[in-house]
């Protein structure tokens, strides 16, 4: 995977495919034309020749010295402007940059998210399993005495056996605890299981004291479902699910970035805004997850982080994908990009490491071009430009060694440039969660896991990544 990564152009890349594709042909046209006004030179005003070209063979004819230095300054100029370096200045950067990923434990695939991933004005995160810890347990059963049919112990093995084969955290944590609680189904029945607009949209009717008691266990963060025998409604599962020590951190570094972030879930308001209180009082909004084609409507390029079957689509739809490295094995390979710690805190590094990646092309680039803008000219022998005095009155005339030496050198200059990005070090999570804290107004730490790796070496330099946090 890692060597298909390697081969993928990003987009930038185009336009320095593009850049060349112009810049060849005319370089070819700039040497003809340095030979052509050479020889014109040389044969009205052999002086000229003379003078840049001391140290010929007196014993050789007029015309052959003549030619020879029309053919010297312009193989120069064809040497000291080869785009090697212009080649080179997005896929080096681009290698170097995945390959630090990868260090950290962010698995980059390809130069187009890794280049996007620094214009994203909105992370958008999926609930249960991407902001929590997705590892939900049932918290109370509750049968509803005046439909229900079957006694609870039959009830729960009907959904232990329906939800067997799910992938899905909440399915799960369900099939687990029936499992504990009863034996397997030996009757067929029709299964609904879910939410209060599932059951709507199959025509059950919820009724007001199903909806309150849903509501009292959505106010405290759990996540309420409905489960419906034989069109039937008949009981309620009440599932909680814990917020990771470090989403209120990864969320509050990336508002402080100026991006935007959203929460998307399946479940109701008020369970997400439960879990959006716990992320430390954090801005987070609350939108389902259709609207990453509404927001990139709205031209805003958006990065939805997920782990789930249910989050591929979203994922694939997404500018720039991340899926969490424990996720299932289709949001994996929807995504963009994987965070193979399960970090949420790498989403912040992944979107910074980009934004360096993208500052060392731009430089690569001048590099590229820094050596062609200033030794063309004199590359050129003074030919077209002598007619004007620019040069001549210095007296610079490039040899064709000292040309390649100038392309080599431009080359050199990208590669070194690029490996630079080895020395890129992610903020690590123990600066970050002191402003937190102070800003938040938190007295007690938060709970943050270390990491062995490059980005866990402490640097106060790396926070001027980030948008200056207030203090």
């Amino acid at each position: 995977m890692y060597k298909h990564i390697l081969l993928l152009h990003a987009p930038i890349q185009q336009f320095a495919d593009k850049l060349s594709g112009y810049f060849v042909p005319f370089i070819i046209c700039v040497s003809v034309s340095t030979l052509v006004v050479w020889l014109i030179i040389g044969f009205v005003n052999f002086d000229i020749v003379v003078h840049y070209f001391p140290g010929y063979n007196k014993n050789i004819p007029k015309t052959d010295v003549i030619v020879r230095f029309a053919f010297q300054a312009s193989i120069t100029l064809l040497s000291i402007a080869c785009p090697c370096a212009l080649g080179l200045a997005t896929p080096t950067a681009v290698m170097v940059g995945t390959g630090v990923g990868a260090q950290n434990g962010i698995l980059i695939k390809g130069g187009e998210p890794l280049e996007m991933a620094h214009k994203i004005k909105t992370v958008m995160f999926d609930k249960t399993g991407t902001i929590t810890n997705g590892v939900p347990k049932v918290m109370r059963v509750l049968v509803i005495s005046d439909t229900a049919q079957l006694p609870l112990k039959k009830v729960l093995a009907v959904v232990g056996t329906a939800e067997a084969s799910s992938e899905h955290p909440l399915g799960m944590a369900v099939t687990k605890y029936c499992k504990e609680v009863s034996a397997a189904a030996s009757h067929t029945y029709s299964v609904f299981i879910g939410n209060r607009e599932w059951m709507k949209g199959n025509g059950l009717h919820v009724s007001n004291d199903v909806d309150e008691a849903m509501s009292s266990h959505e106010m405290k963060g759990q996540t309420a479902i409905l489960v419906a025998l034989d069109g039937i409604l008949c009981g309620m599962i009440a599932i909680a699910d814990t917020v990771k020590p470090e989403s209120a951190l990864a969320i509050y570094t990336l508002n402080s970035m100026g991006i935007d972030v959203v929460l998307i879930t399946a479940d109701n308001r008020k369970t997400a805004r439960a879990i959006a209180t716990q992320c430390k009082k954090c801005p987070t909004f609350i939108l389902p997850s259709q609207k990453v084609q509404e927001l990139q409507e709205q031209g805003r390029k958006v990065a939805l982080v997920g782990d789930g079957v249910n989050d591929s689509p979203a994922l694939a739809r997404a500018d720039v994908g991340i899926a969490i490295g424990t996720g299932t094995d289709l949001a994996i390979e929807a995504a963009d990009i994987v965070l193979i710690r399960n970090d949420l805190l790498d989403v912040v590094a992944s979107i910074d490491l980009s934004k360096k990646t993208a500052q060392r092309i731009r430089v690569n680039f001048v590099f590229a071009l820094i050596y062609n803008l200033v030794g063309i000219p004199i590359a050129a022998g003074n030919a077209a430009v002598c007619l004007v005095g620019v040069f001549m009155p210095v007296g610079l005339v490039l040899q064709p060694w000292m040309g390649s030496a100038a392309m080599a050198a431009s080359s050199v200059s990208v590669v070194v440039s690029s490996l630079l990005l080895k020395l890129y070090v992610s903020v690590h999570p123990n600066i970050l969660h002191i402003y937190v804290n102070k800003i938040l107004g938190n007295s007690k730490p938060l709970a943050i896991a270390e990491h062995t790796g490059l980005g866990d070496q402490n640097s106060l330099s790396d926070l001027s990544a980030f948008k200056a946090l207030p203090s």
